[in-house]
């Protein structure tokens, strides 16, 4: 693996050299860092609880888990472009889901209009239970991707088990 010597792991690409675990790897340590970092910067303004400690962990061992699974049901079909397929499929996918929160956020603050403030269906910001909302959301956001990985990645005959699913 190459960490600073881009112009080396760019020659490798190009040949074709670097295999679809190798290119893993990267793509892990670059998650896992784009997680860190990200959650990291999200609490350096505010205090850092032990509940957010505990959510960082979560986050980014989900994370971890699901690229894993996302990664095997890849390699149990044809084993082809599993970063690709991963990076390509979590576009549509996110925007669907940026689309669905949005739709959900929207109609909430219709009620609350008509309801009053007292109607919250959330808990308060920066809770542990809204870190567990969170983490609930992103667990249907990768099994998506996981299920159109697996279609993508497997024979025909298999597809309409995984319609079944999906």
């Amino acid at each position: 693996m190459y960490f600073w010597n881009t112009k080396a792991l760019a020659k490798e690409l190009k040949e074709g050299s670097v295999d679809q675990k190798e290119k893993m790897k990267y793509f892990v340590i670059f998650m896992l860092s784009t997680y860190v970092v990200f959650d990291l910067s999200l609490y350096m303004q505010e205090e850092y609880s032990s509940d957010d400690f505990i959510l960082s962990l979560l986050n980014t061992g989900l994370m971890m888990i699901a690229v894993y699974f996302c990664y095997r049901i890849n390699l149990e079909g044809d084993n082809f472009e599993f970063i690709d397929r991963f990076v390509c499929l979590s576009l549509p996918i996110s925007i669907r889901f940026i689309c669905v929160v949005f739709g959900i956020l929207i109609g909430v603050s219709f009620l609350s209009s008509f309801l009053g403030e007292s109607f919250n269906p959330w808990a308060e910001e920066g809770s542990l239970q809204e870190g567990i909302e969170i983490l609930l959301v992103e667990i249907l956001y990768f099994w998506r991707i996981w299920v159109a990985i697996k279609w993508t990645s497997h024979p025909q005959k298999d597809i309409n088990k995984i319609n079944a699913t999906a």
